[in-house]
């Protein structure tokens, strides 16, 4: 039953949990202790969940009036989940130094003094030599005066991104939830750890599952501080003495390893999904094979390699084309949430009035966050058309990845290899956009760069697990909206101050904001030393991509028994498919044994001890960093 009250309690404890949990994840990140913000299963929020169930139970036998309801919990998980992603090591923790880059590497050799500063706007940029010194030697306290009106522009800019986001997000989640009934394989771990439908926590067999990660996983830990501990390698790692020589090498980078929570993941996706999850990574790497062997690929072009099969650029096409395919299932519905909220004509007459309002908060969302977009873009001198087809392209990305999480329940999302901004570049040629606008580009290569930090995916995760907690979109809505103003506030003063004590480009932190702000230096540069025009076979290529994604997608809704999914096509050549065919095979294989032995109530029966497997390991990796980041120890690696 939806509940008639706001979750106040699970709103104002959602606050006071997310901000400490901010300072943990960049204290963690930064120093290169444990990465917890890009799984699409939020570890924070799983583990601050678990706490607060075992709290209730508590406060059950001594104080009944002070125990959370589901919706309050469910509220707070919902608010650090839908928000982990926007302090994550590869989107806000890459923020200052980018600001700062343009003016601390520039050197004569480098042009960046003639080239790219003169074009760079004075409130985007920091050019204070002792505030560029403090930012990346350490050592030094931040200079507020020169950071805050910077900090509000950005984060002014990152809140208006994610309004469209979430606008959009409250446009598609009836269609997805209700009327596709879409898996979502990550909102079920939230669910399940708060329904009443069957006492998880009572059963044994879960939590065998979750001592097995436990224990192996304290092993490892244990292990790199005492090398005598017997401990089982479970680390994402490349053998490249596997494949030394030509054709096998193109087979590089393939990972190998077992990480629990996501076999876990994959095992909840529908069996065709995790099948072709593996099929296509196999495929293509058969394809890459097949070209070394007769001479059709260049030796030294890496896994971006521009030649046959040419996978980057069917992966680009084919996530462009899911994106559009969604779209199109989801039009009568998206006309009538869009009508609805105008007031046009009968189109949307047949919503109830809480879809009526949930309608309009979109709409809203959508349009408010649009503008705030295209000024903030003006600003840096990028005109109206350039930002236009970046962000479609970048909310047409997003759209794919919430669909890839939402069907095959990936622990990690990644983009394409062609990120949008060089996605769109790369398309028009570089040849073909003046010198403001590729500067302008660049700036934004810090929010682009990694799309795994998108929010979207967690907007909609956010929206179907408060839709089975009976919580109603707009109420949903208001707690992220709240969160992700704290995440973005507390995001950039807990970064700033970090790289202040710490040094951006010292050996005291994890590299990535130097690696990100030196490429969104370098990028402009490239482009206008080089410029480039439109590779009209390869963008031929990208077109036959998303042909064959648009054919899956046709036969999937037509032909029952078809084998193949999109979704597998999509993600194959991505950071997911080479890291995880592994785990979704072992999935695939267990789940077909399974369903094949005892069918659909055997499988039930297994989730209790599935549902253990990505508890514990999830529990284990969050503790360890908790541990490691309290005492300041450095501490294992446990996925790479």
């Amino acid at each position: 039953m939806t509940p008639t009250r706001f979750p106040w309690r699970g709103l104002i404890l959602g606050l006071l949990v997310e901000i400490p949990i901010i300072f943990w994840v960049v204290s963690s990140e930064a120093t290169g202790r444990v990465f917890i913000s890009s799984w699409s299963l939020t570890m924070t929020a799983v583990v601050i969940l678990l706490f607060l169930l075992v709290a209730n139970n508590l406060l059950a036998r001594r104080w009944p009036a002070l125990v959370l309801s589901r919706a309050d919990l469910l509220t707070t998980y919902i608010m650090i989940a839908s928000t982990s992603v926007i302090y994550g090591y590869s989107l806000l923790q890459t923020l200052p130094a980018t600001v700062g880059a343009a003016h601390w590497l520039a050197t004569p050799e480098n042009q960046y003094e003639s080239l790219l500063l003169p074009l760079l706007r004075d409130w985007a940029v920091v050019a204070d030599k002792t505030t560029l010194r403090g930012l990346f030697v350490g050592y030094s306290e931040p200079n507020w005066q020169i950071w805050l009106p910077r900090l509000i522009s950005f984060g002014s800019f990152m809140l208006a991104v994610y309004a469209t986001t979430l606008g959009i997000s409250l446009l598609l989640a009836r269609q997805w939830i209700e009327n596709e009934k879409l898996a979502f394989p990550i909102a079920m771990l939230p669910v399940e750890m708060t329904t009443d439908r069957w006492p998880v926590f009572r059963s044994r067999v879960m939590w065998i599952g979750f001592l097995i990660p436990l224990v192996l996983e304290t092993l490892l830990a244990l292990r790199f501080y005492f090398p005598v501990v017997p401990a089982l390698e479970m680390k994402h790692e490349q053998h490249l003495e596997w494949f030394p020589d030509r054709p096998w090498s193109v087979l590089r980078p393939l990972y190998f390893g077992w990480t629990p929570f996501i076999v876990g993941l994959a095992y909840l996706a529908p069996t065709e999904i995790s099948f072709s999850c593996w099929f296509f990574v196999v495929l293509f790497y058969g394809l890459r094979v097949f070209g070394a062997t007769v001479g059709w690929t260049d030796p030294f072009g890496g896994r971006a390699a521009p030649d046959f099969p040419w996978l980057t650029e069917l992966t680009a096409g084919g996530f462009l084309a899911f994106a559009l395919c969604s779209l199109y299932m989801a039009r009568t519905h998206l006309w009538s949430m869009i009508s609805s909220a105008f007031g046009w004509g009968t189109a949307g007459a047949e919503l109830d009035a809480e879809s009526r309002r949930t309608a309009r908060l979109a709409v809203f969302l959508v349009l408010a966050g649009s503008l705030g977009t295209a000024a903030f873009c003006g600003q840096l001198g990028m005109s109206l058309s350039v930002c236009a087809m970046i962000f479609v392209v970048y909310f047409l990305m997003a759209i794919t990845l919430a669909r890839l999480r939402a069907e095959g329940g990936l622990a990690w999302a990644f983009g394409p290899d062609r990120s949008p901004h060089n996605f769109v570049v790369w398309a028009a040629g570089s040849s073909g956009f003046d010198r403001q606008n590729l500067v302008a580009i660049g700036m934004l290569h810090w929010f682009m760069a990694d799309m795994r930090f998108a929010t979207l995916p967690s907007h909609l995760e956010s929206l179907k697990t408060g839709d089975e907690g009976g919580l109603r979109p707009t109420q949903i809505a208001t707690a992220v909206i709240v969160a992700t103003i704290a995440a973005v506030i507390f995001g950039c003063i807990a970064v700033t101050m970090a790289y202040h004590d710490l040094g951006a480009s010292t050996a005291k932190v994890y590299g990535a904001a130097m690696w990100t702000s030196r490429s969104s230096a370098q990028m402009p540069i490239n482009w206008l030393t080089n410029p480039t025009n439109p590779d009209w076979f390869r963008l031929g290529m990208t077109g036959l991509g998303g042909a064959i994604v648009t054919v899956l997608h046709i036969v999937r809704q037509r032909v029952l028994w078809w084998p193949l999914h999109p979704v597998g096509f999509v993600m194959a050549n991505t950071g997911a498919g080479v890291s995880f065919v592994l785990h979704y095979f072992l999935a695939w294989g267990a789940k077909t044994i399974v369903l094949k032995a005892g069918g659909n109530r055997l499988y039930r029966q297994s989730l209790p001890f599935v549902i253990g497997l990505i508890l514990g390991d999830i529990t284990t990796q969050t503790l360890w960093s908790l541990v490691a980041t309290l005492a300041g120890w450095p501490v294992y690696q446990f996925i790479s």
